[in-house]
């Protein structure tokens, strides 16, 4: 059964949005984490869906993909840091991040360097083009910053932080197995 209204979440249904998306408790069980959970869930995952869109879109026009993007940020943040320090902060295996250094090398982004006092480090650093993409990726994450979360009240963007704080501290507290937080 399709949605016969522009769905925002605030009535619940199994079936598809008018986006053709699932909603994502579809299947698990009506009253799993209750209703306002399910609700609040569900604008999560949308946000995060657009969220995801915006931002592959936005690396998309510069010739980069999402991994990349990241990459030339920590780059900047870290002038010379080394290869296999890099893939761990990217959470990536050391083969992967070759090839990637390999094809933002040939894009003219990144240069890489034999360490001169440890010869078996390579690194990395970002090229004059590099800085320009990643100045021109700052821009563009900016504007959607602003477009989303500079649109509302001030109160209401210190609210939202404070709620993905707690939502982080919860799923960190909960994977370790220790109590999880209810603030009101």
């Amino acid at each position: 059964m399709l949605c016969t209204e522009k769905c925002r979440g605030d009535h619940t249904h199994g079936d598809i949005d008018d986006a053709g998306s699932m909603h994502p408790f579809e299947g698990i069980g009506s009253g799993y984490a209750g209703p306002i959970a399910e609700r609040v869930f569900s604008a999560f995952v949308r946000e995060m869906r657009i969220h995801g869109q915006t931002h592959f879109r936005a690396v998309g026009e510069k010739g980069l993909y999402p991994g990349q993007a990241r990459c030339l940020w920590i780059v900047h943040r870290n002038a010379g840091i080394a290869q296999r320090e890099l893939a761990d902060r990217l959470h990536v295996a050391r083969p992967t991040i070759t090839v990637m250094l390999q094809k933002m090398e040939k894009a003219g982004l990144i240069m890489r360097r034999v360490d001169e006092d440890d010869q078996r480090l390579t690194r990395i650093y970002l090229t004059d083009e590099g800085m320009a993409v990643r100045a021109r990726l700052e821009q563009a994450l900016g504007e959607f910053v602003s477009n989303g979360i500079g649109r509302m009240s001030e109160r209401d963007q210190l609210e939202f932080e404070r709620l993905l704080n707690l939502l982080c501290e919860n799923l960190s507290s909960n994977s370790t197995g220790t109590e999880v937080h209810e603030h009101k």
